[in-house]
């Protein structure tokens, strides 16, 4: 997937929690990047997911404006370095937080996801970019698009909650991380 129609398109027709699920999960599994590279806080971004985590899973609406201030800041700070790949990252969990702060709209969080998705795949692009300039294979953006298949897959096909449990199995970083973090962060 290649556009933002493409990816509301994808998202068509999930509940406002699982299109939320969706985003934290995407989001989430970007955060050991961050934690090894970023130069905000990275408990920030950890909050702002499991914030958003707890209302997913059934939780009351959760108070996220204090992290989503912050992390405009982080997002806006790395892209004005020229770091798309942390600014990506921050941007992911503040999609995340777009999708709860704006639950009550479908189209409105359907578009908050699909951004974020549309981020993180962007990320990929970057992660790869960054990996064949270190002489490694580009393998995150084929990852990507795997694990988002397979996670747009699991939200269709399941209807129960909680979603976090649901997801877990897709929770986890990347497996191109460990790549990324000891070749082209020691470059």
């Amino acid at each position: 997937m290649d556009s933002i129609h493409e990816f509301q398109q994808a998202l068509a027709g999930l509940s406002d929690r699982a299109l939320a699920a969706l985003m934290c999960a995407s989001a989430e599994r970007l955060l050991p990047v961050y934690d090894a590279a970023g130069s905000g806080d990275p408990d920030v971004l950890r909050e702002a997911v499991t914030k958003a985590w707890l209302w997913v899973d059934g939780g009351a609406l959760p108070d996220v404006e204090d992290c989503y201030g912050t992390l405009d800041e982080y997002a806006e700070a790395h892209y004005s370095d020229g770091d798309e790949i942390l600014g990506g990252i921050c941007a992911s969990v503040l999609a995340a937080l777009d999708a709860v702060r704006r639950h009550a709209s479908a189209e409105a969080c359907r578009d908050a996801v699909a951004r974020g998705l549309l981020g993180a795949a962007e990320v990929a692009r970057h992660v790869d970019a960054a990996l064949e300039d270190a002489g490694d294979e580009p393998v995150a953006e084929v990852e990507d698009d795997s694990w988002r298949a397979a996670a747009l897959a699991l939200v269709h096909a399941t209807s129960a909650e909680p979603w976090g449990q649901r997801l877990a199995a897709l929770r986890g970083a990347p497996p191109w991380v460990q790549t990324y973090l000891g070749g082209c962060m020691e470059a």
